[in-house]
């Protein structure tokens, strides 16, 4: 971080995986790389890009491969499973209620 920054902001998008890293100035001068406000900088740092279930498939054989633990751990893994199909429970009922099939069927 350059003098007369505040802590930089970062934004994940998981969908087009790309990460923004927005930089305020606190001493009122211009940025390197300036947006509208010239108070306010972003940088784009450059990210490897892998299709998630494909990397967490990846993972999955290299520790079954070599007997390493995995990345996630199995309690990780069951508990995002649970909060995954609440979610689509709770999308049905709101399909359901809202009197939309589609999405009663998802």
């Amino acid at each position: 971080m350059h003098a007369g920054w505040g802590a930089p902001y970062s934004s994940l998008d998981y969908g087009r995986q790309e990460v923004l890293v927005f930089t305020v100035s606190e001493d009122g001068k211009t940025v390197a790389s300036p947006t509208v406000n010239p108070q306010i900088g972003v940088t784009k740092p450059p990210v490897a890009a892998e299709e998630p279930l494909h990397a967490e498939l990846k993972s999955f054989l290299h520790a079954v491969q070599d007997r390493t633990a995995p990345v996630v751990p199995l309690e990780d893994g069951r508990r995002a499973l649970v909060l995954a199909l609440e979610i689509v429970s709770a999308i049905r009922e709101h399909g359901k209620s809202a009197n939309l099939p589609a999405l009663s069927k998802a």
